[in-house]
């Protein structure tokens, strides 16, 4: 299956080309690139010759293999990184994963990657389920998802290998639906804020307001607020 480039307002997420190899190489050469992947550094330029080939060689997409596009400032021409794509289920539900080169991190790259990939991935119909995992440490990866819709949906125990590191694994998915209503939500600065009191008319709503998984690490889930609010610890 043949996939067209994909244009964002600043990069070209193009399918990957022989002239590739130097960058993947150099790329996943990187310590802190390759911190919480699966490879080790130093990544020998062969070794990426031969799988950008084998990746060439694809052409698009194909059911339970990876492929990858090749991420480009669309301005400079530079190669800034990659996103891996995973189809399974003849296609219906896919796997995702990204890296960028250090030099590149802090620009909100990946999260416009990764939101350009997810609405071409989502134009096709039998296209149910989009997900990625990552590695419990790896902060910075866990905000791209969640700043581009992604949910938290669990943690597996002792499932990975980085290395010799036998390490559990964080879950992020969306669904069709999800997409719909992460693209329609409201995108504008409210002109007013209130505070009202909750009561059991508003406590249901209240109940479904969601801290993101990265963020409680020093914001508190809304249900351990409520239970602290309704049941202050007891004190002398």
């Amino acid at each position: 299956m043949s996939f067209d480039p994909i244009e964002t307002e600043r990069l070209l997420l193009r399918p990957v080309e022989l002239e590739d190899a130097e960058a993947l190489a150099s790329r996943r050469s990187e310590p802190d690139v390759a911190r919480y992947q699966s490879w080790t550094p130093p990544f020998p330029l062969d070794r990426a010759r031969a799988m950008v080939e084998e990746l060439a060689a694809m052409n698009g997409l194909v059911s339970d293999k990876w492929w990858m596009l090749t991420i480009v400032d669309s301005a400079s021409q530079e190669v800034l990184g990659d996103l891996a794509i995973h189809p399974t289920w003849n296609r219906r539900s896919v796997e995702i994963g990204y890296t960028l080169t250090s030099s590149a991190w802090g620009n909100g790259y990946a999260k416009e990657a990764v939101a350009g990939l997810t609405a071409r991935l989502f134009e096709d119909d039998s296209v149910t389920r989009i997900h990625a995992m990552l590695h419990p440490a790896n902060i910075a990866s866990a905000q791209v998802l969640e700043r581009t819709g992604f949910l938290y949906e669990g943690r597996t125990r002792l499932s990975y290998w980085v290395g010799g590191e036998n390490t559990d694994d964080l879950l992020y998915g969306m669904t069709r639906a999800d997409w719909t209503e992460w693209t329609s939500r409201p995108r504008e600065t409210p002109r007013q804020v209130r505070f009202v009191q909750i009561t059991p008319g508003n406590l249901d709503d209240v109940r479904q307001l969601r801290t993101h998984n990265s963020q409680e690490r020093f914001v508190s889930p809304i249900s351990n607020a409520l239970s602290v609010a309704l049941i202050p610890p007891l004190r002398n």
